[in-house]
Formats: structure tokens, sequence, C-alpha cells
């Protein structure tokens, strides 16, 4: 780690102009006792602020820097200026986002976009209102005369869409997150609850519920509950999500981890496992050193350790790549220690809603597994393994080389095709796929994420006025899409 004195006061902390950041403290929040003498992190984030011992703790909400913008002021989308509808999300992606270079970046590897989205994982997670509930079923009859209030949300397709058109598709399914009412708190605006914890805590590796944390235990010496398979160690198996068709198991790796999403891609289910290794490896080595030490002591001695290099690695390695290192030096990111118990540490919904899908851009559009000699052994497509980490088994060492030696994707004004223009093969769960740029588009609707034009200005950007004050940044297309005041 590199220690110095930052050469100006940090003025990263944007100035939050939200008024509803406090309504779930005031009127929902759960009363709670902390024990100040306390060595260890709760399992679910509360107490690490004595004076505000709820601030950052699962199911408390999202940050806001801006107000939610909704056109009833509680949940439906917000409109044009004009009161039409937005541009349909799918349409903005074929207009604006269909340039297909492959551009590789020589400076950075793969490794790069799982572990961002190892810590995305790590800091949020809100369901989708499917759970326990009729929306997948009511999403079916959205094309019937009188749809389900369930079809407000879906996105509409073309009959000429060059890739849904040939499937005969007419939407796109999507499914709004659950928000406070589901929680037994009636927030004005509906606000959505953030169910892990909202620190950099490893709580995608532990669980931030203690069922999940107890689920996830050996009780043994420290360790985490893990499954031998090709003598190597990994997590531990969720029987639920093996998928049968008939005689045919379409799914037969199913991870269990702190975080639901464990098994959403390879490069998370990578990393995944590789922390439950490194955990069980940290406790073994304490237990020698330590023999005395109980099993929760090794736990918890590890599980602080293994949060703390989960925090050193973001800081000195991944940050720098997103932000820059003259970012970071200027506005000391990387040297400031000490505790401030006015700021409030959510993670900000224009962040996991917004800014934190940048990684999704340079998603690659295939994955390679080396050899001990480093050559190519075989290559797979990320769309044929969402959701299906089967083939990490056996392959841990070779998935590893392949992402830290192939060069990463340069960012670039579109997803690459695998993931926003060609259909995602689920066959697990029998589904023809999605547009995951439009899907980030429509979630960012289903939040209510103000206008670009507003957060620049709150970033420091001038107020733009019209598109050419944006065409520094964002491609031209955009009168083709927004209404245009004259």
């Amino acid at each position: 780690m590199i220690f110095y004195t930052p050469t100006k006061k940090s003025t990263l902390r944007l100035t939050s102009v939200a008024t509803i950041n406090n309504d779930y403290f005031d009127k929902c929040s759960p009363p709670v006792t902390c024990d100040p003498k306390a060595k260890y992190r709760t399992v679910n984030g509360s107490c690490n602020n004595l004076q505000n011992p709820n601030w950052g703790a699962a199911l408390t909400p999202f940050y806001r820097y801006m107000d939610p913008v909704f056109s009833d002021g509680i949940s439906a989308f917000r409109l044009q200026s004009d009161g039409s509808p937005l541009p349909n999300a799918r349409n903005i992606t074929l207009t604006m986002f269909q340039d297909s270079l492959r551009i590789c970046d020589y400076k950075n590897n793969e490794l790069l976009v799982p572990w961002g989205q190892f810590i995305t994982h790590d800091t949020a997670y809100s369901p989708v209102r499917s759970v326990n509930s009729s929306f997948p079923a009511a999403l079916d009859h959205c094309q019937d005369k009188n749809p389900p209030t369930e079809c407000k949300a879906v996105i509409p397709l073309s009959p000429d869409d060059p890739v849904y058109g040939k499937k005969n598709l007419t939407i796109l399914k999507f499914m709004r997150l659950i928000t406070s009412p589901a929680y037994n708190c009636s927030l004005v605006p509906d606000t959505v609850l953030n169910k892990n914890t909202h620190y950099i805590d490893s709580s995608n590796v532990y669980g931030s519920d203690p069922d999940v944390v107890n689920q996830l235990r050996l009780f043994s010496g420290g360790q985490l509950l893990y499954n031998t398979i090709k003598k190597q160690e990994y997590c531990p198996q969720d029987p639920t999500k093996v998928v049968k068709k008939g005689n045919q198991t379409q799914v037969t790796i199913a991870f269990l981890a702190g975080d639901v999403n464990v098994n959403q891609n390879l490069g998370i289910a990578l990393l995944q496992n590789l922390m439950l290794r490194f955990h069980n490896y940290i406790a073994n080595q304490l237990q020698i050193a330590h023999p005395l030490w109980t099993d929760e002591t090794i736990y918890q001695e590890t599980r602080r350790i293994v949060a703390a290099v989960t925090q050193i690695i973001t800081y000195d390695n991944f940050l720098p790549i997103i932000l820059g290192e003259k970012y970071m030096n200027e506005y000391g990111l990387n040297s400031e220690t000490n505790y401030d118990p006015t700021i409030m540490p959510s993670m900000a919904q224009e962040m996991t809603s917004g800014a934190l899908r940048l990684l999704h851009n340079i998603i690659p559009a295939k994955l390679n597994y080396m050899n001990e000699n480093y050559t190519t052994y075989e290559v797979e497509e990320p769309s044929k393994s969402f959701l299906r980490p089967d083939t990490l088994i056996g392959n841990v060492d070779g998935l590893i080389r392949g992402l830290t030696e192939t060069p990463g994707r340069e960012p670039q004004s579109s997803y690459n095709n695998l993931i926003s223009n060609i259909v995602i093969e689920i066959p697990s769960i029998n589904t023809t796929g999605f547009d995951l740029l439009s899907y980030d588009i429509q979630r960012g609707r289903d939040v209510g994420l103000p206008p670009y034009t507003k957060m620049r200005s709150l970033c420091g950007l001038p107020q733009a006025k019209s598109f050419d004050d944006l065409s520094d940044y964002i491609p031209s297309k955009l009168d083709l899409l927004y209404y245009i005041e004259n």
C-alpha cells in the first residue's frame, strides 16, 4: 500500500440535493441495540456507525444524490418534457449503440469486469418483483386485449427488430424491483431497499442475513462449507437450482454463496470460489498459529482479513483503473483513513443503477481457458454460460490464466453483440434471452434516475441546454429519439 498526504482536501464527495435520504430512518427504521465494545462487524452491517446504527445496514434504502423522478411522484416512469413517453429502450439500443468494432484494451485484462461485478454484488442487491408473486405468469399476457398492470414496464419490440423479429417476439420481459411497501414501509415515492450490506465487507461471500451465514459455515476450524469436486474445493451446491427437462439435466452445477448472483456468470462464480478457498486457507493458517482459538474466533478473524483484502484490491488496483491514478491522487481516495460518523455510507442508487453499469460496456465477447503453457485450450461465449457455471469445474486455473492474460475490451459506444444484439442463450430457464443494454436503460427508469442533463450539473459539468451541448460526450443521434423543444 502507498501512504501519503493528499495535496488538497478531498472534494470528491458530491453534495446531495435529495430530500428523501432520511425518510426511511425517520419512519421505518427498526430499533437497534449496539455493543460499543464489539470487535467484529455485524452480519447485516448494523452498528458500524454507533451514532446512526442502521446506516449502511442490509434492508435499508440506497442513498440518493438527487430525488427520484417519477411522472406520478410515486413510481410511474418519467415522461419527456412534452408529456410523451420516453423513447423505447430497445430502439435506443438499435439507433445509437450498434458499433461492432472489437478493440482490445492492452493496458488491462479481462479480470477487470468480474472484479467490478464482484464489488457491486458485495454492496448492492435488490430483487425483482417476481419473487413470491405472479409476475412471470402475468408477463405472458402482455399482448392480450386487456393486459395486466405488470406489463406496463415491458419493452415492446418492433416486428422488424433485426434479432427478436426473427424469433417472433413482441416484447422483452422486464420486472421492476421490489420497493418499500413490500417491506411494510410506506414511503413516497416508492423506495428501493438493498438486501445486502452497503459496505465493502465481503457480504456477498458470507451473507447479510444470519440464516444465510449459518448455512454457509462448516462450524469447524472457522471454515466455510465446501464441496470437493475433482480434488478441489468449490462453493457448496444449491440443489434447488439444478434444472431437469425430461431425463436430461440442463444445469448440473449451482453454487451457494452469500449473494444470490453467484451463478450469474463465470467471472462471478470464479471469484466466489476463489474467496471461499482464500477464506479456508487463512482459517487453516490461523488455526495452526493459534491452536487455542475457537471456531468462532478463527471464523471472525478470517472474515476480517478477507474483507480487508477485498478493500485493498478495490482501492489499490481496481479504482485507479476506473478513475485514473491522477484522479485518485488528486482527491486522496487512497490515503484518507479518518472515520467520519456524519457521512452516510449507503451505496448510491445513481451508482448501482447507473454508473456501475459501465462495466457492462466492456464485457468480453469470448472467454479463453489457458493451460500451464498459456496456450488456449478452450474458448467459450459468455452468453452460453449465463446462469450455468458448469464449465468452471476442473477449469478454475485455466479460466484464471485466460482472464489475466487476455486483453480487455476497449470502452466504446456499444456493448458487445453477444450482450446487446444477439439472443443470450439460457436454456436452463427456457428463455430466448434478453438485451442487457436495453435492460440497463429500463432499470434506470424503474428506479427513477434523474435525467443525465440534471446529474451532470450536480457533478460540476455545465448545464446542457441543447443536444449540441452534449456532443462532446454523447453520440449525435439523440435528436432522432427525444423530443426537442423549439
